[in-house]
C-alpha cells in the first residue's frame, strides 16, 4: 500500500509542477505577472538580447525558489502536525523532529544560495547597460 501511495504522490507532484506555470494569481493579468510568460521577448519586432536571457533565468530561479519555499512550508506544517498528534509515540515524534530540522536546514541553504547568487548578480550586472559589468570594455 505504501508503494502505491508514493507513486500517486509523485504523479501528483509532477502534475503540479506542470500546471503551476499556467495558473495566474487572482487580480493579476499575465502581462503584470513576474513569472508569466517565462520568455517575455521575441514577440513581434521585440528581439531577444542578453538582458532578456538574464531576466528569463531570473524568473526561472525565482519560480523554483517560490515552489521550494511552498513545499518547505507544507513539510513544516506536516511535521508540526505529526509532533502535535503523536505526543506518546517516541519513534514518530523523533521522525517528525528530524523532518522538521531537515526541512529548516534545507530552506536555510536554499535561501542562502539564492542570496549569494542575487548578491553576485547585483554586483556584476549594470542595470544601465543591461549587461555584465566586466563585459563593458
Amino acid at each position: 500500500m505504501k508503494n502505491h501511495s508514493k507513486k500517486i504522490f509523485i504523479i501528483l507532484l509532477f502534475l503540479t509542477f506542470l500546471v503551476l506555470p499556467f495558473i495566474s494569481c487572482p487580480g493579476v493579468s499575465h502581462a503584470e505577472s513576474k513569472f508569466w510568460p517565462i520568455i517575455q521577448c521575441g514577440t513581434g519586432s521585440d528581439a531577444c538580447d542578453f538582458a532578456d536571457a538574464i531576466s528569463t533565468v531570473n524568473r526561472i530561479v525565482n519560480w523554483f525558489v517560490a515552489i521550494a519555499a511552498s513545499l518547505g512550508a507544507l513539510t513544516l506544517a506536516y511535521a508540526g502536525a505529526q509532533i502535535l498528534m503523536n505526543p506518546g509515540n517516541a519513534s514518530k515524534l523523533e521522525d517528525a523532529k528530524k523532518m522538521f530540522s531537515k526541512t529548516l536546514w534545507g530552506l536555510f541553504w536554499l535561501l542562502a544560495a539564492w542570496l549569494v547568487v542575487y548578491a553576485l548578480v547585483d554586483r556584476f550586472v549594470d542595470p544601465s547597460i543591461k549587461a555584465l559589468r566586466f563585459l563593458k570594455g
